[in-house]
């Protein structure tokens, strides 16, 4: 009997690393990778304009003649801002169509393009005037 305890064993031994307990060479855990989040991308500037429009229904643009215009800086996904008091208002053609602040009097016949500035903006009013 004495060989057969030993011989059990040993076969124990050699097939398993041990009889009972933990193995040797434990199998690897499996590692998840933590995926990296994806910056969102940044935001660029907002598109701007400023806008000059001439808010009467039918102006007139006799000789003589005085109407108010409009400037507002529109930004995309944003209230439109009314500029009409802040910017630089000018006449190409004084000689054809004065701009006193936003009142633009039409003095004669002729083309003329009424101006307005507000860094970094400039616009313009194109008016043909006619007999």
């Amino acid at each position: 009997m004495r060989l057969f305890v030993p011989m059990i064993l040993a076969v124990c031994l050699l097939t398993s690393g041990g009889c009972g307990g933990t193995p040797s060479n434990p199998s690897p855990t499996p590692v998840t990778p933590t995926p990296t989040p994806t910056p969102s991308p940044t935001p660029g500037p907002a598109s701007q304009a400023l806008i000059i429009s001439n808010p009467a229904a039918s102006p007139s643009y006799d000789v003589g003649s005085t109407w108010m215009l409009k400037a507002v800086i529109k930004t995309d996904g944003m209230p439109d801002r009314d500029v009409t008091d802040d910017v630089q208002w000018s006449s190409t053609n004084p000689a054809v169509a004065t701009a006193l602040g936003n009142a633009i009097t039409i003095r004669g016949l002729g083309e003329v393009d009424i101006l307005a500035r507000e860094d970094p903006f400039a616009a313009s009013f194109h008016i043909s005037v006619k007999k």
